[in-house]
């Protein structure tokens, strides 16, 4: 049998589950299979109608029954756009690598019409002389607080003269001709300093009109608003003050069992301090089938990433120590996030959001190799929960349409989620006409593996004695539907005797 087919095994559960987000009971309704094995295109195509995977069990949400729906939703990687806050995390994380400083924000980061920024509008030699005064008076006392308070009082009505002289409009300069005012304007600092660096360009053996041209193009990159690779890969100090090094290693290869241990560690004290979990659910053997085992088969090959298509765990190493781990799949279209758990100690570094940055990153860099893969899945989005409210942050993204399988931009599936008044649960597509036509699959195309053999669904039956079984048809095109037509035709549906 081919290494790269899947053979899965479905369930047709109509059971219910605690919800881990409203905390409801009996609440939470969706579909199960158990992947045996799995290729990654197959992945690729099931996470693209609403399916996800936990191990090695994929689940996809009754998503107009469960009580808090969950959208499939990914970011437009190569268009992704910083965010202010974004800024903030990555200039904190560079911070704390070059000095050690583990501040939140520096005074720089204030708020727009904070005194920072207006004591920054002030010149130089006027601000010298407040920080001064500041340093020279102590108001403990009344009485030296009023000299404080007179003190204050002159340099703000000096300050305030300086302002209105500086403001008058000079005789001279109204009388001045058109010409002669675009002369003084051309006279200014920014002005000569590109005339020095166009001659500088032309004594270096450039035509005036190449020189010219190379400077536009020059202004036109400064001017483009920088991406995760600029704030990243900005320069360090000679000896930083830390050493980050983030590791890909494929789940299960000898790298990644030398350093299984360690990274359980890391993951119990995640879960029992960020979750409150109690140390017996982090188990080895729960860690493991959590976020280690995986269907996924690996493929390496002619346009693939460097390292592979598959599952990984990116592991961030902080002066030799592990400090987080992104769980990863590697697929044809996208790297999908699995989980991301990190040392508690450093949550004021705010790595979750961090880690997210440098997947979105990563994509970037893996799409030079592979120019299908574009695109950053984050799992689920849920309108309900305000922990999510992050993923909707990176932008562009998009939503998974439950009903057409079509991706819609966030920002309008938003403005229609903040209308629904109970139940979240929402069609994004606004054409009614639209169906899922991936779902329409002719049963008797549907591959199965059956006592040893791989059959059409047709021989299945047969060979079965269950072509009077209604119940057995009914649980097939349910399959069918649910993982959609080219899935249903060449993945394996594994059926038993039983």
């Amino acid at each position: 049998m081919a290494p790269d087919l899947s053979i899965v095994e479905f369930h047709s559960d109509d059971r219910k589950y605690r919800c881990g987000y409203c905390k409801k009971t009996d609440s939470i309704i969706r579909h199960g299979m158990w992947a045996h094995q799995m290729s990654v295109e197959d992945y690729q195509c099931l996470i693209d109608r609403g399916w996800r995977r936990s191990g090695s069990y994929c689940y996809k949400p009754t998503m107009n029954e469960t009580c808090c729906p969950m959208y499939t939703i990914k970011c437009a990687a190569l268009e992704f756009r910083l965010a202010k806050s974004h800024k903030k995390i990555l200039k904190q994380m560079h911070r704390f690598l070059a000095t050690g400083d583990r501040k939140r924000s520096s005074i720089r980061d204030s708020s727009p019409g904070g005194a920072v920024e207006l004591i920054q509008d002030i010149p130089q030699e006027r601000r010298s002389q407040i920080e001064t005064s500041s340093i020279q008076i102590d108001a403990g006392s009344p009485a030296e607080g009023s000299i404080l308070h007179s003190k204050k009082t002159k340099l703000s009505e000096s300050m305030k003269m300086e302002t209105e002289e500086s403001t008058k409009p000079k005789s001279l300069e109204t009388k001045l001709a058109p010409s002669e005012l675009s002369t003084r304007v051309c006279g200014k600092a920014k002005f000569k300093r590109r005339e020095r660096k166009k001659q500088k360009l032309i004594s270096q053996g450039m035509t005036p009109e190449e020189a010219e041209a190379l400077m536009k193009e020059n202004r036109l990159k400064k001017s483009q608003p920088k991406g995760v690779e600029d704030f990243v890969n900005a320069p360090m100090p000679e000896n930083p003050a830390h050493r980050l090094e983030i590791k890909l290693v494929r789940t299960r290869s000898e790298e990644f069992e030398e350093t299984f241990d360690v990274s359980w560690a890391l993951y119990t004290k995640y879960q029992m301090a960020v979750h409150n979990d109690p140390p017996e659910e982090c188990t080895r053997k729960s860690y493991s089938e959590f976020l280690v085992l995986s269907p996924l088969k690996f493929k390496l090959g002619n346009g693939s990433p460097p390292k592979g298509y598959g599952s990984f765990h990116q592991q961030y190493w902080l002066d030799g120590k592990l400090i987080a781990v992104g769980v990863l799949d590697i697929l044809p279209k996208c790297v999908s996030s699995v989980y991301f758990f990190y040392d508690p100690d450093y949550k004021d570094l705010t790595l979750g959001t961090y880690g997210s940055l440098r997947e979105v990153m990563f994509v970037r860099s893996l799409q030079a190799f592979s120019p299908s893969l574009r695109f950053y899945y984050m799992g689920y989005y849920i309108h309900s929960c305000p922990k999510m409210r992050y993923k909707a942050n990176l932008s562009p993204s998009f939503l998974l349409c439950p009903e057409t399988y079509e991706w819609f931009p966030i920002k309008e599936c938003l403005a229609k989620l903040d209308q629904l008044e109970s139940s979240q649960y929402c069609r994004f597509n606004p054409d009614l006409d639209a169906t899922d036509t991936e779902g329409e699959t002719d049963l008797g195309k549907v591959t199965v593996f059956y006592s040893s053999r791989v059959m059409s669904f047709t021989s299945y039956l047969r060979l079965a004695q269950l072509e009077d079984e209604p119940e057995e048809v009914e649980k097939i095109k349910e399959y069918a539907m649910l993982v959609g037509k080219k899935c249903a035709n060449r993945m394996l549906l594994l059926r038993t005797n039983n």
